[in-house]
């Protein structure tokens, strides 16, 4: 008999495998449109052009938080845009700063919104409809077969016995394959990546009696 072999069903699997891999969407920081300076070392420029050193401000208020910007899955060629000005207006008017010094921006995570299931059905879908295929259009209804004739040896086309259980087992596993498939598009389609970005810093103050 003439049925797929292992190492088909090997190929498929690993083919299978290559077609859950995802990529990140871009983020962009956009410049923070605010009426202070904002800078991403310990010195910046005042509204007059001169440098301002650490030495002639006070740091009044360190500060810490995160964002999340929401995209779609495996997307590298969309970019979302992140705007800081709210975030670091509500700073400068919660304290009355001058400038902001020592901005870091730390990528910390990204959601691939990937699940281990989700890859396993996309996997295990493309596996069974790919099998199925296989099972379903190399099936032969007749075969070649060697006679254990002593009078008539050499090879004989004879009818094959597995036909229809074959191609029985072929459309299930193109039907399974198939809407596992279409369950596992749908849910990368409508589903949602993220990226979570830290921003830290120091909001400071000039000295009263700075030079």
């Amino acid at each position: 008999m003439k049925n797929p072999s292992l190492a088909v069903i090997v190929l498929l699997s690993s083919l299978a495998c290559s077609c859950v891999t995802t990529t990140g969407f871009k983020v962009a920081i956009s410049p923070p449109g605010i009426e202070i300076p904002v800078s991403g070392s310990a010195h910046y420029v005042d509204g007059l052009g001169d440098i301002v050193s650490p030495d002639s401000y006070d740091v009044i208020e360190p500060f810490a938080f995160t964002k999340t910007v929401i995209g779609p899955i495996g997307r590298s060629d969309y970019s979302a845009t992140l705007d800081l000005g709210p975030d670091l207006s509500a700073l400068r008017d919660r304290n009355g700063a001058d400038a902001i010094v020592n901005l870091r921006i730390k990528p910390e995570t990204y959601d691939s919104g990937h699940s281990e299931s989700l890859n396993l059905l996309g996997a295990a879908s493309t596996t069974c409809a790919l099998l199925g295929a296989v099972l379903f259009l190399g099936t032969k209804e007749f075969v070649e077969e060697e006679s254990d004739d002593i009078w008539n040896p050499g090879w004989h086309t004879v009818p094959n016995e597995y036909y229809e259980r074959d191609r029985k087992v072929g459309m299930t596993l193109m039907g399974i394959g198939l809407g596992g498939s279409g369950l596992y598009i749908y849910s990368i389609s409508t589903g949602k990546a993220a990226w979570t970005i830290s921003f830290s810093g120091d909001a400071v103050k000039v000295k009263v009696d700075a030079p």
